[in-house]
């Protein structure tokens, strides 16, 4: 799918989502218990995962946001499927690995900071 689709659709994720939400909030406000209730706990889901989905597609003019994160999602996706009772220490690591990459990332040609 070129780019320029996936920028079509994104706003549509986005109305999608935010319907979601808004529906789940509409749902909470006029059933008995809400925690309790499968559809309002369905609608915050698929909000939440469509609002996720929506910040990551591209707007007009950018590249795909998944291209960069696709090879160390799969890697820790693995890591956590082989050292399962390991990963109370593999989460701590990757986000302090994945600061310093943001903050000691080599500059763009171009780019001014």
């Amino acid at each position: 799918m070129a780019g320029h689709e996936l920028a079509e659709r994104r706003k549509w994720v986005g109305l999608v989502a935010t319907a979601c939400l808004l529906g789940a909030g509409g749902l909470a406000l006029w059933v008995e218990k809400p925690l309790g209730n499968p559809t309002v706990g369905v609608l915050v889901r698929i909000g939440v995962v469509l609002g996720a989905l929506w910040l990551a597609l591209p707007r007009r003019g950018e590249h795909f946001v998944w291209s960069k994160a696709l090879y160390p999602g799969i890697a820790i996706i693995i890591a956590f499927a082989i050292l399962r009772r390991a990963a109370w220490w593999l989460v701590p690591l990757a986000g302090v690995v994945g600061l310093l990459l943001v903050i000691l990332r080599p500059k763009q040609p171009g780019r001014r900071g």
